[in-house]
């Protein structure tokens, strides 16, 4: 009988999970790091699967629209749908913004109040877990 074991994790979920932790202790700079890293590993390893590579920002975007143009069509008139994960990564990649530039951000309209860091982490949540379905990865043993 297969057993799950919970040292196996998928790419991204443990970065995630600490970037989530992060955020709730009120430190959004290194949670928002922590999230950013979690989507570049996911990306990293389903890039590995594709034969791609995955080592910045630019390469992350490449592999994003590749899933893009594998994707299933989407149905008639629904044309958001045919970018779904490039959506997606932007909304990923605003933590990076956030890690990078928080300073910058410091009373314009582009801060974020702390709330906000954890209503867009389901998204990214959402984000790494189809990501994690493109390279079917089978964590029962």
């Amino acid at each position: 009988m297969a057993k799950h074991n919970r040292e196996t994790t998928l790419p991204g979920e443990r970065l995630l999970a600490m970037g989530e932790r992060e955020i709730g202790k009120g430190n959004l700079r290194e949670g928002a790091g922590l999230v950013w890293r979690a989507v570049m590993e996911t990306l990293a390893a389903v890039a590995e699967g594709y034969g791609m590579p995955c080592r910045n920002r630019e390469e992350a975007v490449k592999v994003v629209n590749h899933l893009d143009d594998i994707a299933m069509p989407p149905p008639p008139g629904e044309f958001h749908y045919t970018y779904r994960n490039l959506m997606a990564f932007s909304v990923a990649e605003t933590y990076r913004e956030h890690c990078e530039e928080l300073d910058e951000f410091k009373g314009t309209e582009f801060e974020w109040d702390p709330d906000e860091y954890l209503l867009y982490l389901d998204s990214v949540r959402r984000f790494i877990d189809s990501l994690n379905h493109y390279q079917k990865v089978d964590t029962a043993r």
